[in-house]
């Protein structure tokens, strides 16, 4: 005769079927309360450093994401931001480096954990020897203080014959034409702003108190002083892969990115960079053929040119140009077929013959004030 199954040998199977009912319930509820305290966090945590990065030029950055954070609940709790969770910065392309400069950027890393109180509990996950969960977030914002104008020439601008100057956004499409750009151009002077022949502004203008316009625009027409500004320090240093800081191209050059001091540039061919740059000239840039910034996005190439220099090429034709450039006391000069995507800040714009000039929208308002973006 067949003996029975024990009972103990049901009460270890009962016991195993319990312990997988228990695994299931883990996965299933305690998951999802991380996972919302996880978007609480990233919540938080963008919310902090936009905060935070509006009130770095006033050296309060740490007050700042603490007061956010402190309007913010995770985990049922206001988040207590600690100082080691704020670090103030540089962001330059893709890369924030900590007390790098120049200062435009705030980076916070937060955690519900045991060293700030609020680590998340597990109802389930106990039965399974877990009792709690960290979690952390981070987030960089930048933060930019704007000059006034997405094209500026502050003694004059002239563009002459079929100019159109307006505006693309390079997030959403990264190759501006005729046929697909926004309205937000602007050109800006404390002179005469002057066109000629089928020119024509997708924007508005700024003019200073003295200014005057006689071109065609489609926005808006702003009185107020307008100030150059401030370059930082010349202080040079070594250029990377060995670069002259005379330098020329006539062919096709590619630059690393990184930082470079020239006292010469001279573009007749094409001139690319494989990683975000920042370009220091103290003399003339004679660009004729293509100044390119990486991956052809404007912001990764930011020039400081220093002096009553010029860049561009007064005979020039077919120049493409792809940068950011600040030189409020040179003269951008090009005869024919100028493209220029980007920004720029001049003393004097002179232009000839088919230019297009696109300003991206993602260096904010073209009217200037502050712009706070979340970069990462």
């Amino acid at each position: 005769m067949r003996k029975p199954r024990s009972n103990g040998f049901v009460l270890v199977w009962a016991i195993v079927a319990m312990t997988a009912l228990m695994a299931m319930a883990s996965l299933a509820v305690d998951y999802a309360n991380v996972q919302m305290v996880k978007t609480q966090l990233r919540r938080t945590a963008d919310a902090a450093a936009r905060y935070a990065a509006r009130q770095l030029n006033l050296n309060a950055a740490l007050d700042a994401a603490q007061a956010s954070a402190a309007e913010q609940i995770v985990n049922g709790i206001p988040y207590p931001v600690q100082a080691g969770d704020v670090a103030t910065g540089n962001w330059t392309g893709s890369t924030f480096t900590a007390g790098g400069s120049p200062l435009n950027a705030v980076k916070i890393s937060i955690s519900c954990d045991a060293a700030h109180g609020n680590r998340v509990p597990l109802m389930f996950g106990r039965v399974l020897g877990k009792s709690f969960c960290n979690v952390t977030a981070s987030a960089i914002a930048t933060y930019t203080s704007n000059p006034d104008g997405a094209f500026v020439g502050y003694s004059s601008v002239t563009i002459q014959n079929n100019a159109l100057i307006t505006s693309f956004n390079s997030t959403i499409d990264n190759n501006p034409n005729q046929t697909n750009y926004k309205l937000n151009g602007m050109v800006a002077s404390n002179g005469p702003v002057t066109g000629a022949n089928n020119s024509v502004i997708k924007g508005g203008v700024t003019l200073g108190p003295s200014g005057s316009v006689n071109f065609p625009y489609t926005g808006t027409k702003l009185i107020q002083t307008l100030t150059p500004p401030t370059l930082p320090a010349w202080s040079p240093g070594t250029n990377p892969a060995g670069t002259p800081s005379v330098y020329t191209v006539i062919g096709n050059a590619t630059l690393p990115g990184g930082t470079y001091w020239f006292t010469t540039l001279n573009v007749t061919g094409t001139l690319n960079f494989s990683g975000p740059a920042t370009v220091y000239i103290n003399g003339n840039a004679n660009i004729s053929g293509n100044f390119l910034a990486y991956n052809n996005l404007a912001a990764n190439l930011r020039v400081y040119q220093y002096g009553a220099n010029l860049f561009g090429d007064s005979n020039g034709n077919d120049t493409d140009i792809i940068a950011d450039v600040w030189a409020p006391n040179a003269t951008l000069t090009a005869k024919n077929n100028l493209t220029f995507q980007g920004r720029g800040f001049f003393n004097v714009i002179t232009i000839k013959n088919n230019a297009n000039l696109y300003y991206d929208e993602t260096f904010g308002d073209p009217v200037g004030g502050q712009t706070i973006k979340t970069v990462k």
